[in-house]
């Protein structure tokens, strides 16, 4: 009478969770080896486990879900039905905006390092783009903590440069160098310089300017930075320090209202950015999601008007009217001085 052998069966859940391990790896990592590591193991026991055939301790689980990154609850929904997000938010304290602006840059490092291609589909400016300009940046920044957040360090101040703290712009710079290294594309429209243009009239009609010859000087750094953006149109090229750094394309969209959404796409290293409140971020690896919005920015693409370094003329028309905007503003702010 012969021996019959069994086959253990495989664990489906904890199948499915290393291949999400896996697509978090960069691709010159071994699964194998990084699993071992974690969890200090053999390569022996490392494959059973990859194998279905020894089950996880929630221990090794809660281990490699920290290293990787990859909430344990990937273990226990279904990926066609459910999406696991990180979240990227600024605590409501006056520190808070440093380590938010410090995990953005390594973000976009980490981003930067797996050969990321960026597309961003632009509601408002994007914020990296005011820390190339430090008085614009210390501008949004207070902006954001008093009346975004409204951390109660800023309840009872106007604004004045010196609330925010150097560190605040170098971390904010930091981040703006490892997003300019990645190929971008960027879909702006009529609307997406408006909102900063308000958040200064708004202050200016508040009464929220220590000093009021700050509100012009802010003009012109805005102007300074959609001339910076129509110059990388130009060239077709990300700008810093007036070098070119990575292709750069924009595009105008005149159907849709776009919502601040980041697709940073790499081989088998796809991460979506949603914005909520403003300016916190959830964020995901799902791959199911990352192709959804992958398809959607391509869409947009299609129905929007590439507008660097060919279309010259929708180019200009583009970017006269957003100088206008600011000239308006100069106007208006000048009537206000002239007024008995």
């Amino acid at each position: 009478m012969g021996l019959s052998i069994k086959s253990v069966p495989a664990l489906p859940a904890q199948t499915a969770f290393f291949a999400r391990l896996r697509g978090h790896l960069p691709a010159h990592l071994s699964l194998v080896d990084e699993v071992a590591d974690v969890l200090q193991l053999s390569t022996d026991s490392t494959y059973r486990r990859l194998r279905g055939e020894t089950a996880l301790s929630l221990d090794e689980a809660t281990r490699l879900a920290q290293h990787f990154q990859l909430p344990l609850t990937d273990l226990l929904t279904s990926p066609s039905e459910s999406v696991t997000f990180q979240r990227m938010s600024i605590n409501a304290q006056p520190g808070g905006i440093s380590d938010y602006l410090r995990y953005t840059a390594s973000y976009f490092g980490q981003a930067a390092a797996a050969n990321a291609h960026i597309s961003y589909a632009a509601k408002d400016i994007p914020a990296i783009y005011h820390f190339l300009f430090p008085e614009l940046a210390r501008f949004k920044v207070f902006f954001w903590l008093k009346t975004i957040k409204t951390v109660e360090a800023f309840s009872n101040l106007r604004y004045a440069a010196q609330h925010i703290p150097n560190e605040v712009i170098a971390a904010g710079a930091a981040a703006a160098e490892q997003y300019l290294r990645m190929p971008t594309v960027e879909i702006w429209n009529d609307e997406t310089v408006n909102s900063t243009l308000r958040q200064i009239e708004y202050y200016h009609d508040a009464g929220l300017y220590e000093q009021p010859a700050d509100v012009p000087r802010l003009l012109d750094t805005l102007e300074a930075l959609v001339q910076h953006i129509q110059r990388q149109a130009i060239a077709g090229r990300t700008l810093r320090h007036n070098l070119e750094v990575a292709p750069y394309q924009l595009y105008f969209n005149e159907i849709l209202l776009l919502d601040n959404t980041i697709l940073t796409a790499a081989e088998g290293h796809d991460r979506v950015l949603v914005s909520y409140n403003g300016m916190d971020y959830l964020h995901t690896t799902d791959a199911s999601f990352c192709t959804e919005v992958k398809q959607w920015m391509r869409v947009q693409t299609e129905k929007s008007t590439l507008i660097s370094q060919v279309s010259e003329k929708e180019r200009n028309r583009f970017f006269n009217k957003i100088y206008a905007r600011i000239e308006e503003q100069r106007r208006k702010l000048r009537q206000g001085h002239r007024a008995p």
